[in-house]
């Protein structure tokens, strides 16, 4: 019989290609004034192309979606792998994911802070939140530093009290990461118990949370969970059954599906569910394009 690998490299590549474009993203839209303020102003015609170029930056926040979709498979491959050969243990678990978040995370941190002593200096203006611009000031103004900013990124849950730390409001993501790690070693109990239960009562659970009055971060978390854990699903299916044979058209297709709907989601449930499918896709298609084939 013939099986497919994963593509791990180009797993890493998508998220380098990710982590580029929500970078860009940020940059575009730091230094964008809006698309109103440009059109009432004077403008050569040849700056409409990088305009509305640029406009497909746009979407930085479902680049996150499909982050963490690749962080479920990766975290998720290496238990299912090993599954019936080692015994996971969650200490060892715990270690290896400090190893691999705290340094560049606690790295960023001083860097923002750095980058915000001479920002301040040179635009005190933005970082007072008076420049004019509703955008710009309403996100400086969720920023700085108080301990409602500062407590929860030493704790590695940026933005998790309503406040940034400094101007670097993109680390919000991995305080999400952080959860999904601190809880992975209970999910991964259940799913010893209960596949049925794992992937599919939790992640619903989960999604009937979009319809809660109650909101806030907890809540939010776990309204992404199943995007996470979707990315978990797709590392199981692959260990066990091998890439698909037409792991790229499949994936194209889910991830047009999914970014079709997303567009136009009424409701939030909606958009997570398209989130789910437009990022399982993504991350099929990445993994299983130009797999080596393997007798066995």
């Amino acid at each position: 019989m013939s099986a497919r690998r994963i593509n791990f490299g180009n797993l890493d590549a998508l998220r380098g290609l990710l982590a580029v474009y929500v970078a860009l993203g940020h940059c575009r839209w730091l230094l964008w004034g809006g698309h109103a303020a440009w059109l009432a102003g004077s403008h050569a015609a040849w700056e409409a192309v990088p305009v509305y170029a640029s406009a497909a930056l746009r979407y930085g926040r479902e680049a996150v979606m499909v982050f963490f979709v690749l962080s479920g498979f990766f975290i998720h491959f290496r238990a299912a792998d090993a599954r019936g050969r080692e015994k996971f243990r969650a200490a060892p678990f715990y270690k290896r994911r400090w190893h691999r978040l705290a340094p560049p995370y606690f790295f960023a941190l001083v860097v923002t802070v750095a980058c915000d002593l001479i920002g301040r200096m040179w635009w005190p203006m933005l970082y007072e939140a008076r420049t004019g611009d509703p955008l710009l000031d309403s996100t400086f103004a969720r920023g700085g530093y108080s301990t409602t900013s500062i407590v929860p990124a030493l704790l590695l849950l940026p933005s998790s009290a309503g406040r940034e730390f400094g101007s670097n409001g993109p680390l919000w993501s991995l305080a999400f990461e952080a959860i999904y790690y601190a809880i992975y070693p209970a999910w991964l109990s259940v799913r010893h118990r209960s596949r049925v239960a794992a992937f599919i009562a939790i992640p619903a659970l989960c999604l009937a949370l979009t319809l809660s009055p109650v909101g806030g971060f907890p809540i939010t978390v776990l309204t992404y969970y199943p995007i996470w854990l979707v990315g978990a699903l797709l590392a199981e299916q692959m260990v066990t059954s091998g890439v698909p044979r037409q792991a790229v058209v499949i994936g194209a297709m889910l991830f047009l599906g999914g970014a079709a709907v997303y567009l136009v989601a009424p409701v939030a449930v909606l958009a997570v569910i398209a989130a789910i499918v437009f990022g399982a896709g993504l991350v099929l298609a990445f993994g299983g394009a130009q797999s080596k084939r393997i007798r066995g």
